[in-house]
C-alpha cells in the first residue's frame, strides 16, 4: 500500500543508466518510464579490462555481449525514455548513446535525448547539472502524474 505500481519509473547514470535501459527494454510492463545517464549501451564497446573478465571476448562469447547489450535488446522498449549523455565522456564514450538513439529511430521507438557538448562523464559544471536534473524531474512528472 505504500507504492502505486502504475507510477513506477526507474532512472540512474553510468552502470545505473545501463541499468535503466535493460529494465525497459527487458521488462516495460513493470515502468512508467525511465530516465537513462551516460549509460552503457552495448559492452562490446566498452573497456576490455572490465568487460573481458565478465563476458569473454566478443569474438568469442557474442552471445554473452547480446544478451547483456541494451543496443541488441531495444526493439523491447515500450515506456517513455530519456537519455542524457556528456559528449566529452571519456569513460562511457557519448557515441554508445548516439548508437542507441539509431537504433531506437530505425525501431521506429518514442524517446527524449539530450546531449552536453562540453559535459563529461561526472557533470563539472553547475548549469548543466541544474539542466540535466530539471529535464529529468519535468520528464518524471509529466510520465507519473501529480502525487
Amino acid at each position: 500500500g505504500v507504492v502505486d505500481p502504475a507510477r513506477v519509473a526507474c532512472y540512474g547514470g553510468s552502470y545505473g543508466g545501463f541499468l535503466v535501459l535493460m529494465a525497459l527494454f527487458t521488462a516495460p510492463e513493470r515502468w512508467v518510464g525511465g530516465a537513462a545517464l551516460r549509460s552503457v549501451t552495448d559492452w562490446r564497446t566498452y573497456h576490455p579490462r572490465y568487460t573481458q573478465p565478465r563476458l569473454g571476448r566478443p569474438s568469442t562469447h557474442a552471445e554473452a555481449y547480446a544478451r547483456s547489450s541494451p543496443i541488441d535488446l531495444a526493439e523491447g522498449l515500450e515506456d517513455p525514455l530519456l537519455l542524457l549523455h556528456g559528449m566529452l565522456d571519456s569513460n562511457v564514450f557519448a557515441q554508445d548513446t548516439i548508437r542507441l538513439m539509431e537504433e531506437l529511430i530505425d525501431l521506429g521507438k518514442d524517446f527524449e535525448a539530450m546531449l552536453y557538448p562540453s559535459q563529461g562523464h561526472d557533470f563539472e559544471d553547475g548549469r548543466h547539472w541544474l539542466d540535466e536534473y530539471r529535464r529529468i524531474e519535468r520528464f518524471l512528472a509529466r510520465h507519473l502524474g501529480p502525487p
